[in-house]
């Protein structure tokens, strides 16, 4: 039997660490996975057990910790201009993937939560990106993935707000046959079915912004307050499980 609570002040409460497959586990809520350069943050560490910190040693380029909170829980601010935290890929290494973000976006642009691609590469080498839409009214989410052929394999805009200065959960699936995407616990894409072909030469994993050979853009403007990744994609049943852990956020 599946074991996926921990008891804590005589109340259960959700861990992420119950449900298998968790690859990456960050949580702006406990300050112990921060590490501070004065008030910013330098080191996100993960706490999913496999070492997948995030990190940012130019301090002209690092987000702001507990300037806000969600429902009394602290955050991390990104300002939108130069600001971002980064690691070696794994995202696409995984193959089928389930994200899990609570985002509070604060301004509508062309704004990256998260993004994959070989930072050296010019041209249009193979890249995996979650953002908002690329176009106006800059409102909807988008999912992005192109292989190293240059061809993309889905290029797909929501169609549920995501930006009204509010915080929302974010949950994207890729089961590298079908895409789907839901906020708040509402279907947004809805099994877009795409063919997964070529291979995936990426580099780094950066939270915050979008991953250029010549430089970061794209920044994202708004807190991100938790980021769960789980492969394989989960189970209906494990999802919710999720969802409830996430409420804690006040959604």
């Amino acid at each position: 039997m599946k074991k996926y609570f921990l008891k804590a002040k005589a109340e259960y409460v959700l861990s992420p660490l119950a449900i298998p497959g968790l690859a990456l586990w960050l949580d702006a809520a406990d300050s112990s996975t921060i590490i501070p350069n004065g008030s910013n943050v330098s080191n996100w560490a993960d706490k999913s057990g496999n070492s997948r910190d995030l990190v940012q040693n130019t301090a002209a380029r690092q987000p702001e910790y507990a300037a806000t909170t969600i429902n009394g829980l602290k955050t991390i601010t990104f300002n939108g201009s130069n600001e971002f935290l980064e690691r070696a890929e794994f995202l696409v290494d995984l193959g089928s993937f389930s994200i899990f973000v609570v985002a509070k976006p604060t301004s509508q642009q062309n704004q990256v939560i998260l993004s994959e691609r070989d930072e050296a590469a010019s041209g249009l080498p193979a890249f995996f990106m979650l953002s908002q839409e690329n176009s106006s009214p800059y409102d909807k989410v988008r999912g992005f993935l192109r292989n190293d052929a240059s061809s993309i394999l889905y290029d797909l805009d929501g169609n549920i707000d995501f930006y009204d200065n509010t915080a929302r959960v974010l949950t994207y699936t890729d089961s590298e046959s079908a895409v789907n995407s839901y906020v708040n616990g509402v279907i947004d894409l809805n099994d877009q079915t795409y063919t997964k072909t070529g291979s995936f030469n990426v580099t780094n994993f950066i939270l915050g912004a979008l991953v250029r050979d010549t430089g970061p853009s794209s920044y994202f403007n708004g807190e991100l307050a938790e980021v769960l990744v789980y492969s394989p994609v989960l189970p209906a049943v494990e999802t919710q499980f999720i969802w409830k852990y996430l409420n804690r956020w006040g959604l």
